[in-house]
């Protein structure tokens, strides 16, 4: 369906509003309202949430902002925060689960299951017809999803 998308980030925001107050943390949905993409509702906000939930978690007070742009027939939604970034090993472990050379191995036990969020995006984002790019530094963390525009590659 033609999901307005400043609608669906605003919706993945509100879930984790009373966090982010509690924590000082600014929230910013910068996309336009006229931005309309067709798209699985459900899988997109799955995505979204789990990106927005760690941004909030690992984050001592700053700001989340979300905006989005057209580029090579793609949509752009671009999560950007200024937590802590992440360290060489988490950010190369991201890629190995982006590429597909890792997703068996992340360990599911509570507090061991650093990845898994990552490895529910990658999947969601291949269910999408899609792709993820995550980058980071001192200043944060920037994670892109890369959507197709044409509705016949998104359903």
């Amino acid at each position: 369906r033609n999901e307005v998308m400043n609608l669906l980030v605003e919706d993945s925001l509100d879930r984790v509003r009373g966090e982010a107050a509690h924590k000082g943390i600014g929230l910013n949905n910068d996309v336009q309202l006229d931005d309309v993409l067709m798209v699985d509702k459900d899988l997109l906000s799955i995505a979204l949430n789990n990106l927005l939930m760690n941004a909030v978690s690992y984050m001592e007070k700053g700001s989340i902002r979300i905006t989005a742009h057209i580029e090579e027939d793609q949509y752009h939604l671009v999560v950007s925060d200024s937590g802590p970034g992440l360290g060489p090993e988490t950010l190369a472990r991201i890629e190995r689960v982006r590429d597909h050379t890792e997703r068996e191995g992340v360990r599911t036990d509570g507090a061991n299951a650093k990845g898994l969020g990552f490895v529910i995006i990658a999947g969601i984002m291949e269910l999408l017809s899609g792709r993820f790019k995550v980058s980071t530094s001192a200043k944060g963390t920037t994670v892109v999803l890369r959507l197709p525009i044409k509705p016949e590659a998104n359903t």
